[in-house]
Formats: structure tokens, C-alpha cells, sequence
């Protein structure tokens, strides 16, 4: 209020309160270790790993994943991981080579976005001719839609149908067949 100014009851309209948490940022800066990407991600997985209210903590801490102990002094996590497995390449994060063992030394890697999905729980491997590939390197090898396949196999065709069958065909799979005749003989 201008009457607060007048009297000296207020020293500024707001501008001076600005200009002091400018300078008192400036003053208590962090260090400038604390704004690597190294210590971002050595902070975020003690966050996942120990504190409980963190979101992602059930599929780390809950699940027994823990950063090995003397990593938890961040100058031995950054001489250790970059002994082991180099600087950061450029689009590479630190992932862990197996998802049930925690953040211990053989256990880390720089990986892709990419090879980050198809590292996880979730992903879902399948097997033919002995071999084991994501749906979706099968269908390439195929030279078949990721979709298509996988709309084949919900309705019940084998991997080998999916992936053998050139898309629009014709060609229905006898157990599919066997469901459509089955609907046509209830109507």
C-alpha cells in the first residue's frame, strides 16, 4: 500500500524482496557436483530404492532392489561406474542388466530408450524354433505387421501362422476356422 511506504512501515512495492532472494540464491548456489548427470541419477535411485513415499518405490525398494552400499557415498558411485562401464554416451542412460538384482558393480550398462523397454518385467519374450525374440522383431524378421501378428495370436493362430501367413491371404488358421463355423451353425 502506498500509505505503508510513506510512513516506512514497508521499504519497497515488492521489487527490493526480489533483488535479496536473487542475491541469497546466488550466494548458497549448489555445487556444481549436484547438478551432474551422474549425481541426478544417483540421487533418483536412492529415492526408488529407500524412501517409500517415492512413486516407483513398490517396483524397486518394495522388490528388494538396493543400491549396493558403497555406492551410497556418491564420490565412490561415480569413480566406480565410470571405471566400469565409461562416461555417458550421448542418449544412454544407466540401466541394470537384470532387473531382479539391484544396482550393484556388473549389474549396470549405458542403454538406449530402447533397450530400456525391452529390459523390463513386463516384456514378454516368444519362442520359436528354439529361439526366444520380442513380438516385435519376430514381425520384422517376418516381414509382417507388429499389429497383425498380434491380433493373429489373439484369435488363437500359433506364432508359426502369425508369422508365416502374408497378410491378406486369405489363408484362416483350421482353429480359427472352427470358430467361425461353430457361430454360423448357432445362428
Amino acid at each position: 500500500m502506498p500509505s505503508s511506504l510513506y510512513n516506512g512501515l514497508t521499504q519497497s512495492c515488492g521489487c527490493l524482496k526480489r533483488e535479496r532472494t536473487v542475491e541469497m540464491n546466488k550466494a548458497r548456489a549448489w555445487p556444481k557436483i549436484s547438478r551432474t548427470y551422474l549425481y541426478r541419477v544417483w540421487s533418483q535411485i536412492k529415492q526408488r530404492c529407500y524412501n517409500q513415499r517415492c512413486d516407483e518405490y513398490h517396483n524397486y525398494g518394495a522388490r528388494g532392489i538396493k543400491l549396493h552400499a558403497v555406492w551410497h557415498d556418491f564420490a565412490a558411485f561415480a569413480r566406480d561406474v565410470v571405471a566400469a562401464i565409461g562416461e555417458r554416451p550421448d542418449l544412454h542412460s544407466i540401466d541394470r542388466i537384470d532387473n531382479d538384482r539391484g544396482y550393484v558393480p556388473g549389474n549396470l550398462r549405458w542403454a538406449t530408450q530402447r533397450t530400456q523397454v525391452r529390459n523390463r518385467r513386463v516384456t514378454r519374450l516368444y519362442e520359436l524354433a528354439g529361439e526366444q525374440r520380442l513380438l516385435v522383431d519376430w514381425a520384422k524378421l517376418a516381414d509382417v505387421e507388429h499389429e497383425t501378428v498380434r491380433s493373429r495370436l489373439r484369435v488363437g493362430w500359433t506364432l508359426d501362422e502369425a508369422l508365416g501367413t502374408p497378410p491378406g491371404s486369405g489363408r484362416v488358421p483350421q482353429t480359427r476356422r472352427l470358430r467361425w463355423t461353430d457361430k454360423a451353425e448357432k445362428k
